[in-house]
This record gives structure tokens, C-alpha cells and sequence, in this order.
């Protein structure tokens, strides 16, 4: 029993290992702008408004920008591990 939680639990640590590497690196092929928004929103938690007065955008363009980074970081990550 606890054989099988150990092996459990290396196949979790290894799958969660796979899609960190695979998340940063779909994230460093986005544009420096893109990966920036991303920075700011997560990282430092700003929210639209906030981004919206540090990018120079609409706080409704924020968050659309953030919705197409986020779908195509997404469908990258899939595409990785779907081949490994």
C-alpha cells in the first residue's frame, strides 16, 4: 500500500515537473510584451485597471489580451505534452 502511494506519487511529481518545463517554455516563445502582461497580472497581481494604466491599453483590451495569451499558452503546453 504504501509502495503504491510512492509510486503515485513520483508519477505526480513527475507529470507536474513535465507541464511546469512545458509551461515556461511555450511562455518564453511569446512576444516580450505578451510575457510582461503576463508578469504583471500574475506575478504582481495587478488587475486591469492597474495593467491598463501600465500598458498604455483599455482595461477591456487587458483582458482580452490576456484571454488570447493565456488560449495560446494553453494550446502550446498541450501540443508539448502531447508529443512527449
Amino acid at each position: 500500500m504504501l509502495e503504491e502511494q510512492l509510486t503515485e506519487t513520483t508519477e505526480d511529481s513527475v507529470e507536474t515537473t513535465r507541464l511546469i518545463e512545458a509551461m515556461n517554455d511555450c511562455i518564453g516563445k511569446l512576444p516580450e510584451r505578451s510575457r510582461d502582461l503576463l508578469r504583471q497580472r500574475y506575478e504582481a497581481d495587478h488587475n486591469a485597471s492597474v495593467l491598463s494604466s501600465l500598458f498604455n491599453m483599455r482595461p477591456d483590451a487587458i483582458r482580452q489580451s490576456l484571454t488570447r495569451i493565456r488560449a495560446w499558452v494553453k494550446q502550446c503546453i498541450e501540443t508539448k505534452l502531447a508529443w512527449r
